[in-house]
């Protein structure tokens, strides 16, 4: 129903806002683009704002991988481990901070409250708003301590949440934060085993049924919260490890009787059971309790179901889990080649030429990622497991990956490759640096985890692919994500690949892209090569480097320093691209290298020769250093004389306020933090070298630019950071000298200043941010700040209220100063660098300490002085805004107020404030616990007199709101800057959320880079270890401020409010946005607010466009969080009623903001409990929409639009009534019971029994109260939908609001009933279909009740019911056959109709059966066990209706209303469009279902005219209400039933009769609806009347088809209880198979391949079933086409007797067997056209040609709906359809056979059972086919299904190797070379292989093969020799990009064929020219495997001679 709201409202987004942003570039190291870096930002905040409000996006698909990340992404360098026993997981490294002693205080009082939250509220019965509150707190706690509780506490909060999410109709809002909570408490498996923790697994599962097969949205019964399955099943995953042991047979039986594998209910089944099967058992317990239960019965489906298989994704995800859970339970080796060639089809490939490719795909996607893990635990054992087979795969695709070929398949490719790496580093990771001993669950057996060898053998198979593709144009990005894992997991061998490929890179003039990417992927492997320092595993060898000869084997590090150097010349103007890589390497480079020249170390004996040549090789560091700076300032000196973005004139270029371009972002981005990185990481000498070229260019350099002066200053901050007293002095006294020289007292008043002053404000800017000793300066800072805050110069004043606000963040902040850590390392006159490069730290290292710089007296003297001097001055003047002389004085004095509080906010107080007391009153305390961000002597900054800053400044601020909003309206900047301070004093406490973003993005993209994949917290580097820590105390300070709401925070949001209508629209949207944010955090406040905004909606001559547009947007901003969707009855009841009376208005966007408000209620709207949360604000918002006053203003009418749109979109159903169960409230007693070893002792303790009954009663009284306020709403909305002084926007936006209403758990009003029927009949068609909705789930919900007794099932085997084992026999048996449609007992008599008991479902019974079968008791069975069983009540008579319905009968049986019904319903929306529409279907169908036939009656007339119609649309009409009607008489009486068939059957049966070629589709749906839900034998009237008009005769074509359309859909939904039927149905076929038509003989291809699809292995019929009801068979049906085609066989294959000897020995040399194509003629089996005339009757052919074509559309039709690939049956059609796909005489049959060949054959799953009589079909096409036309399409063949079942095949390659040889020796030169051609393919894909000796170290060819070739080639007959020469000719074109040793050789033996006769010569020279093609890029590297005698042969022959006279 939404979605049908949602397409009929014009959904029109609210206009983008602009947001202040203070991102500071502070230390950033990661490189990036502005663009970058916007985006990064908005993804921190994003995870922030996820992090804070519980919020987190999903996957439709959840690769559940066996050990989740930690919940805080950040928290993996080892935060698994614990220190403290006691608790589960604590992050260690918040011990580093130095206040840790508070936090651990704060720990414990923090989650004492947060059990005493949660348990209360649940024992209180207050889940809104208390629960809901601790739990989002509870999230909070896990994000910043994670699992730091016991196990106790750990297992009780599990269950507890458990409950709560599985209690019956809990609100759904409430589920999904349960759900997300509990995941993260079940993240870790390893701290809990299943007898710690037990969960039911059947709660989850009724919860999981109701929200994904309920359909309660798609009926309109229920709005659930987006997203909601998706977070149910991630919570499933997470807790089906601790379902009982017994639960798996429990699954079982619930999800085997959904096992009918052509029926919607199979995906069902296996989508539940692939969710809930637990895999995670040690091997005894899997084997009784586990996939010992299913995996066979599972592989079955697997494996049988070759194609088309709906149940592919899940059992693959399904066996990946149990090949991951339990390595080793089950023996894969059988399996790897049918695993293989399933995940071939899976990579999107294609083979052929490009006019003729074919794709290898599966007809089901099965996702990459399940595939990856599951090959990666195949691998390892003694027999390396799947690995041979790998290298198989990778061998045949390897051409796949060069650039040359890059396609679409590329990006399979490489996500494919880079997902199996990441997988193999997940288990690598798992087995060797996972502690072990901790965990509960199975671990991965010795013998089978992994060894070096493997490893080394899985990178050396994958490292040659990835080479190639290294140089790819499609999806590269993913190549260096390849490199990373592999570097990591064998960098023996990856890192050589890579210095190779970058030394190569680096010399190619003329390929740069090549350059570019080489260096990306140098970049990703950064740390593997700075540590490849050990040799590789014992057995395995280094790989040699390629590119520098004469190089040893051994560590490859020293290369770290070689390329530092080399990559210099990267970093290049004029290739941003390039120099952003440059950076982004130098800089990783120089932070793992400590550049401390150890080369005059004394050695000693313990240092090896690789450690010594390393040690001399650092003498080069300060020449590289001084080479980098050089590079550097050279860059910078482009901008000498240049203004940035464009040309300026005077000073403007360094005040300009544009957006750095992409080259400016990366230039001063890279320069900075390269810089930051030489000094930070340098020896003295280094860094002091860096300084003084700073300083020199600084004194030399004055640019007109902010982007040299940005950049220069950051050079700065950097120099003065690596060495504060060193570099300080000498900056600052310069900087303070240009300052005093050139800002002088008569300069002071000046509004223009000269540039080359703003160039040195610019640079002491910076020097103000270094975070260390700059006390020691404060004489000078100061002296600096108070000259330039003396200037009038608006960007020199606010150049120094930076500055201030960098002194005072100073003085006020933390700082981790890791410099002087590392000064003091470097100093050590031991300390030897190279033995420090990348260092590793964990937990146990000693060198984990940080040093920290803590505020001391003296900065806090310093900070008091500032405010002092400046803050308290300026907030006097403000006091007095009337006083200031211009509005430039007062916006001065707000910047000045506005960087004080921002600089000085960590160390402030929080703004305090009285106790806020809201209307939503809480039964438990909430939380006020101070957030520790400093040691505890530091002290806090107060005013002079003691008071709170913040509050002293918003005591000022405050006043100045309302002064400004009266006297100053058009004062727009002083309004940006109240606006962010307002922001600021609640929000900013000490670090602002866009750089907080900022830090954490920087922090993922260094590890990305520095983080190690494999043994990630065992291998952490120093510098990321400080980072996280850091980042830690940052996620604190800014954390800090969520503190208890109070009223300064409330008289904040009312300055917010007034400002949020501002006259002007930039005011309007900061305080709008501002705004958004407070509610977000505190929700509540909207009870108290709603008023002020509500009365601006009021139609009023005082309130202007503007108030009306701000109160609006302020209701509808922060869309699922917008305030017109509060899950408030009480306020939505206020807010609905308002907006649909909002003043009417014709002003554009008002119309549309009131649209988008009406499309978020409909599209966002939950159904919430009405009796668990309150109504009342609902009850005011929706009213005061509505009755939003009317404007003809343009702005204010899209305003509106925009509302309603806002509404309809995303209105959620929240509760009305709810109970807490006992079973909660037992689970929340249990968390506070203190046990003996507790550590978090309860506060709040139990509550007594009055306490609980007082609970009890109130949640009673507030259940009754929104039950009040529902209805209340409800009237509300009613009244304005019917008030006819409305505008029709408003009337439209309440009947949509009122249309939200309607739930399944609570009585739609009755007078609303009817107000939506009146409605059906609405001249708008928006209001009719919304309407329709409604009135058809209304109809749903008030169903009457059918009564549903146990079935009783006969002769039930012992497995095939409950508890059944495999195998299985499914199919047609002795207990399902009494529910079979049987012709000779239908329920055609009254006796039998009530007598009969129906089985809805029909895949029950096929399979196994439910342990409980119900069935619908027959409408007058009242004897049924022992009950009066008469569906009483869906056969009522009108007096037992009720008054609403009676009211809806009376107003259907009015002649004018039903007329001017059926003429809107009748109405055609799009010409040529019509179809079967569901949703009018459904109200239909409940008409019948509900009212029986007394609504028969008014429809009668009416559908007799539409039935008789011609026009498309009337047809539409009657087919939904005919398919209405007969769904919904189902369980009426006999003798209704029979009255209405009496009618219906002649109209219907005429109306389909003369059905028209447009309308025919439509019954068709209509047909299909009503036999697709019901049991075929209850609709057997309707059965009979389509087989009896399919069965007519006619002479029309058209009519024949569209009959057996008809039939054909009704019973496809019957499927294999109609199996009669359909044997009936080919019966009538089979004679028409000749058939002239060809429309009608694609519907019998169609109708027979549909039959066919249930012919299935295993498909069992039991003994003593009658033959009628046995399926025909494939085999059946092609016999009767074959006896159709018995001519035509002989025309495509000679006798047996004639065939060809496979050895051919041709002694006869005939100038006819090598001629050209075109001049000679054919010989026996080379004809030159088809046979079509040798022989035979021409009718008899065309008779036998016709059948050929229905075959063929039979098998093209097959492949549609097949679940065989290719069965024996079929695959013995291939020589026919080989010969017919070259057919002349008939277009449509050769492009069909071309069609089915290529498309449907060639590329099918070959069984192995079937290998052999495929190769015998092949040889038979070989030997005897009479035409040499199909030997070329039989090659074409054999290279698509040998590739596409390339590892099922290769057993068999000697048969394929006979073949193509013998066609090699054809004696039809066309023949021969297409045997070339596809010899080469094979040989180019591995195919051919016979020893195991290596060629190029990839692919192998057969050396004896090889000699043959040449012995043909040197033969004197002529055929055998040409043959040669193209067999050797295949063996160079099989190497396109390699030039293996074999080559060079064959290559020479060409040469000597070179000058012979053609076609011989010819070949040679086209041989030759594609081998110089195709080698040419990389012709330098190939030419090094021929000797000069053989290149001078070569060059002889390619290059013609030139002549001069």
């Amino acid at each position: 129903m939404r979605d049908l709201l949602q397409k009929a409202l014009c959904s029109r987004q609210p206009p983008a806002k602009s947001s202040m942003s203070d991102i500071s570039d502070d230390d950033l190291e990661s490189i990036g683009t502005e663009e970058d870096v916007d985006e990064e930002e908005e993804e921190g905040d994003a995870a922030l704002n996820a992090e804070a409000d519980g919020e987190e996006e999903e996957i439709a698909m959840v690769v559940d991988d066996e050990e989740p990340e930690p919940m805080d992404t950040m928290d993996d360098t080892g935060a698994a481990d614990t220190d403290d026993p006691r608790f589960q997981k604590v992050i260690w490294q918040l011990k580093y901070l130095p206040y840790s002693d508070a936090i651990e205080e704060e720990a414990d009082q923090w989650f004492v409250r947060i059990k005493d939250g949660l348990a209360h509220a649940i024992l209180k019965r207050s889940i809104r708003p208390d629960f809901m509150y601790w739990l989002e707190d509870l999230q909070r706690y896990l994000g910043s301590y994670s699992l730091r509780f016991t196990k106790t506490d750990h297992v009780n909060l599990i269950k507890l949440l458990y409950n709560v999410v599985t209690m019956k109709d809990c609100d759904f809002r409430l589920v999904k934060c349960s759900c997300r909570v509990l995941n993260t408490l079940l993240s870790r498996k390893e701290l809990l085993s299943r007898n710690d923790l037990v969960l039911e697994w059947r709660p989850l599962y009724e919860l999981y049924v109701l929200v994904s097969y309920k359909n309660l949205e798609d009926d309109g019964l229920f709005l659930l919260p987006d997203r909601l399955k998706n977070t149910i099943e991630s919570a499933i995953i997470a807790c089906r490890t601790y379902f009982p042991k017994e639960s798996t047979r429990e699954i079982l039986n619930e999800v085997r009787p959904c096992f009918c594998i052509w029926d919607d209910a199979a995906v069902r089944g296996i989508t539940i059971g692939s969710l809930f099967l637990n895999t995670l058992m040690d091997k005894e317990t899997t084997a009784e309790h586990g996939a010992g239960l299913w995996f066979d019965e599972f592989w079955h489906w697997y494996e049988a179901i070759e194609v088309n298989n709906v149940m592919e994704g899940k059992l693959v995800s399904l066996f990946m889990r149990l090949a991951r859970d339990c390595v080793g339970f089950v023996d894969w080796k059988p399996k790897y080649d049918f695993i293989i060639s399933k995940i071939m089809r899976c990579l999107n490939l294609t083979v052929g030429t490009a006019d003729n490719r074919v794709s290898v795909s599966g007809s089901t996607p099965v996702s990459v990622d399940y595939l990856t893990v599951w090959l990666t635990y195949l691998l390892g054992g003694e027999d390396d497991g799947i690995q041979s087979h790998l290298e198989r795969l990778f061998k045949s695709t390897m051409s796949y990956f060069h650039p040359s070929n890059g396609g679409s398949h590329t990006s399979h490719l490489l996500s494919f490759v880079n997902k199996l790496c990441s997988s193999l580093a997940s288990r690598l990771r798992r087995e060797r640096y996972r502690k072990q001993k901790k965990s509960y669950h199975p671990q991965v057996p010795q013998e089978l985890q992994l060894t070096d060898k493997q490893v080394d053998q899985f990178v050396g198979a994958v490292l040659p692919c990835v080479e190639l593709a290294a140089f790819t144009k499609h999806d590269f990005e993913l190549v260096p994500q390849i490199f990373r894992y592999l570097g990591h997991l064998a960098p023996w061998q990856v890192v050589p690949a890579v210095i190779d490929m970058v030394y190569s890179s680096l010399d190619a003039l003329t390929e740069p892209h090549r350059l570019l990417q080489s260096l990306s992927c140098l970049s990703s492997i950064i740390l593997p090569l700075v540590r490849d320092k050990d040799d590789p595993p014992s057995g395995l060898k280094r790989r040699q480097l390629q590119y520098i000869e004469d190089q040893p084997v051994k560590p490859y590090r020293i290369y770290a320093i070689n390329l530092l150097r080399s990559v210099l010349p990267g970093i290049d103007v004029n290739d941003i691209a390039k120099s952003l890589l440059t950076f982004q390497i130098i800089g990783a480079l120089l932070s793992l290298i400590p550049l401390v020249d150890c080369s005059n170390f004394k050695f000693d004996e313990k240092l090896t020769q690789e450690e010594r040549e390393l040690c001399e090789a650092t003498a080069a560091y300060d020449e590289i250093c001084e080479d980098l700076l050089e590079k550097m300032f050279r860059m910078l000196e482009i901008f000498k004389g240049t203004n940035h973005a464009g040309t300026t004139h005077g000073s403007q270029g360094l005040v300009q306020n544009a957006k750095y371009s992409i080259e400016e972002a990366v230039i001063r981005r890279g320069l900075g933090a390269v810089f930051r990185c030489v000094v930070s990481n340098s020896g003295e000498s280094t860094t002091r070298i860096a300084v003084n070229k700073v300083y020199e260019f600084a004194k030399t350099s004055i640019f007109d630019s902010k982007i040299a002066a940005d950049t220069v200053a950051e050079l700065i901050f950097g120099a003065i950071k690596g060495d504060v007293q060193y570099a300080m002095p000498m900056f600052l006294d310069f900087l303070h000298e240009k300052l005093v020289e050139h800002i002088t007292p008569d300069m002071y008043e000046d509004e223009e200043v000269d540039s080359t002053v703003l160039w040195y404000v610019r640079l002491i800017e910076d020097i103000s941010r270094v975070p260390y000793e700059l006390s020691d300066f404060r004489p000078k800072i100061d002296a600096i700040a108070e000259l330039m805050l003396k200037c009038k110069n608006s960007h020199i004043y606010d150049r120094g209220c930076s500055v201030l606000e960098n002194i005072l963040l100073f003085s006020t902040s933390m700082h981790s100063n890791i410099r002087e850590t590392r000064k003091q390392q470097f100093q050590d006159p031991n300390y030897i660098s190279i033995q420090h490069w990348a260092e590793i730290i964990d937990k146990k290292s000693t060198n984990c300490q940080i040093n920290w710089v803590c505020p001391g007296p003296k900065e806090y003297a310093w900070a008091m002085d500032l405010m002092n001097k400046y803050l308290y001055s300026a907030l006097d003047r403000l006091k007095e805004p009337k006083d200031y002389k211009s509005p430039k004085d007062m916006l001065k004095d707000l910047k000045m107020v506005c960087y004080i509080v921002d600089g000085a906010a960590p160390l402030l107080p929080l703004l305090e404030g009285e106790e806020f007391v809201g209307t939503e009153c809480s039964v438990v305390p909430k939380l006020d616990l101070d957030c520790s961000v400093a040691p505890k002597e530091t002290k806090e900054l107060m005013t002079p007199d003691g008071k709170n800053v913040r509050k002293t400044v918003m005591d000022v601020i405050i006043p100045l709101v309302d002064y400004l909003l009266e006297h100053k309206e058009d004062d727009t900047k002083s309004f940006k800057q109240v606006n962010h301070l307002l922001k600021q004093l609640i929000f900013n406490s000490g670090i602002s959320k866009s750089r907080l973003s900022t830090l954490t993005n920087q922090y993922h993209f260094n590890k990305k880079i520095k983080g190690d994949p494999v043994r990630v917290s065992k291998a952490t580097v120093a510098t990321l270890h400080q980072e996280f820590v850091a980042l830690q105390h940052a996620r604190r300070l800014h954390f800090r401020w969520q503190s208890r709401f109070n009223e300064s925070h409330f008289t904040i949001i009312k300055a917010l409010v007034r400002l949020g209508m501002c006259d002007y629209s930039s005011v309007r949207i900061d305080a709008q946005q501002t705004l958004v944010t407070m509610v977000d955090e505190f929700p509540f406040v909207v009870h108290s607010i709603l008023d002020d905004l509500l009365k601006y909606l009021k139609s009023d001559e005082n309130i202007s466009h503007e108030q009306f547009k701000g109160a609006l947007y302020m209701l509808i901003n922060g869309k699922g969080s917008a305030v017109c969707l509060s899950q408030s009855w009480r306020l939505l009841n206020k807010i609905w009623p308002a907006l649909v009376m909002a003043q009417q208005s014709e002003k554009r966007s008002i119309i549309q903001l009131l649209d988008t408000t009406q499309n978020l209620v409909v599209e966002n709207f939950e159904s919430f409990q009405i009796k668990f949360t309150s109504w009342r604000l609902l009850n005011k918002i929706w009213p005061a929409l509505v009755m939003a006053q009317q404007s003809e203003k343009r702005s204010i009418i899209q305003l509106l639009d925009t509302t309603q749109n806002l509404v309809v979109e995303n209105f959620e159903s929240f509760q009305i009534k709810f109970t807490t169960p006992y079973s909660a409230i037992n689970t929340a007693l249990e968390l506070v019971k203190e046990g003996e070893n507790c550590v978090h002792r309860s506060v709040l303790g139990v509550p007594t029994n009055e306490e609980l009954e007082e609970a009890k009663e109130a949640e009673k009284k507030r259940n009754a109260a929104n039950e009040e306020l529902y209805y209340k709403l409800c009237e509300s909305l009613y009244k304005l939908s019917n008030d006819t002084t409305l505008h029709w926007r408003h009337l439209d936006m309440a009947q949509s609001f009122l249309s939200m209403l309607i739930r399944k758990d609570q009585k739609f009003p009755d007078e609303a009933v009817l107000l939506f029927h009146r409605l059906i009949v609405h001249d708008s068609v928006k209001t009719r279909k919304m309407a329709q909705a409604i009135l058809g789930a209304w109809m749903r919900m008030n169903k009457p009740k059918a009564i549903k007794d146990p079935l009783v099932l006969e002769n039930v085997g012992p497995n095939n019911g409950p508890n059944a084992k495999w195998p299985i026999k499914y199919g047609i048996r002795v207990d399902n056959r009494p529910f079979l449609y049987d012709k000779q007992n239908l329920p055609n008599t009254k006796e039998k109709w009530d007598n009969i008991r129906f089985l809805r479902k029909v895949h029950h019974g096929f399979y196994t059966w439910p342990e409980n079968v119900t069935a619908y008791n027959s409408p007058e069975n009242v004897t049924a066990y022992n009950s009066p069983g008469e569906q009483k009540g869906v056969n009522r008579s009108y007096e037992e209706l009720t008054q609403i319905e009676k009211d809806l009968i009376k107003n259907l049986s009015e002649e004018e209303f039903m007329n001017r019904f059926i003429g809107f319903m009748s109405l055609e929306e799009k010409k040529g469009q019509e179809s079967f529409n569901a949703v009018q279907f459904m109200y239909y169908y409940g008409l019948f279902r509900n009212f029986n036939d007394m609504a028969l009656a008014p429809f009668k007339k009416p559908l007799e005219r539409l039935m008789a119609s011609k026009k498309e649309e009337d047809q539409r009409l009657a087919s939904e209400i005919v398919a209405g009607l007969l769904n919904g008489s189902k369980m009426w009486t006999w003798e209704k039933v029979e009255g209405m068939w009496t009618w219906l059957q002649p109209n219907l049966l005429n109306c389909l009769e003369n059905v028209s070629s447009s309308s025919y589709p439509t019954w068709g749906t209509a047909i299909a609806t009503v036999l697709g839900s019901c049991d075929p034998r209850s609709q057997y009237r309707l059965v009979q009347l389509l087989e009896n008009l399919a069965t007519r005769p006619t002479e029309s074509s058209y009519h024949n088809t569209v009959r057996y359309y008809l039939l054909q859909a009704a019973l496809n939904q019957g499927q294999w209880r109609v199996t009669e039927c359909w044997n009936d149905m080919f019966r009538s076929l089979a004679p028409q198979i000749v058939q002239t038509y060809q429309n009608f003989r694609e519907r019998i291809g169609s109708c027979i391949a549909t039959l066919t699809y249930f012919d299935i292995p295993g498909f069992h019929v039991d003994e003593g079933i009658e033959a009628r009801f046995k399926l025909v068979s494939l085999k059946e049906v092609l016999d009767v086409f074959d006896k159709n085609m018995g001519e035509i066989w002989d025309e495509a294959l000679r006798p047996q007797a004639d065939a060809d000897a496979m050895d051919v020995d041709v002694e006869v040399e005939s100038a006819c067997s090598l001629a050209v194509p075109g001049i000679v003629g054919f010989s026996a089996s080379s004809s030159t056209a088809s046979l079509a005339t040798q022989g035979g009757d021409d009718a008899e052919r065309k008779r036998c040609l016709l059948a050929l074509s229905t075959l063929l559309s039979y098998l093209q039709s097959n492949w549609n709906h097949s679940l065989l690939s290719l069965p024996q049956p079929v695959m013995a059609l291939i020589p026919l359809l080989m010969h017919f796909e070259n057919e002349k005489t008939d277009e449509d049959i050769k492009k069909s056979c071309a069609w089915v060949l290529q498309h449907g054959m060639s590329a099918s799953t070959v069984a192995k059972d079937d290998i052999p009589l495929l190769l015998k079909t092949i040889e038979t096409v070989c030997l005897r086919a009479r035409w040499w036309k199909a030997k070329l399409t039989l090659l074409k063949f054999m290279q698509c299904i040998g590739f596409a079942n390339y590892h099922i095949l290769i057993e068999h390659q000697d048969s394929f190797k006979k073949i193509v040889f013998h066609l090699l020796m054809d004696t039809r030169l066309e023949v021969r070379q297409k045997a070339s051609e596809t010899l080469s393919g094979f040989i180019q894909c591995g195919f051919f292989t016979v020893d195991d000796k290596l060629i190029c170290g990839f692919f192998t060819v057969d050396e004896k093969l090889i000699n043959e070739f040449k012995q043909w080639s040197n033969n004197k007959n002529r055929l055998r020799r040409h043959a040669g020469v193209l067999a050797l000719s295949a063996i160079v074109r099989a190497y396109p990009y390699t030039v293996p040793p074999v080559v060079p050789d064959v290559l020479m033996k060409l040469c000597r064929h070179a000058h012979e006769l053609q076609p011989i010569q010819g070949t040679v020279k086209e041989t030759m020219k594609e081998f110089k093609r195709t080698h040419t890029d990389m012709w330098h590297v190939h030419k090094q495997e021929f000797t000069e005698d053989q290149l001078a042969d070569m060059t002889d022959l390619l290059v013609s001679p030139n002549y001069y006279v």
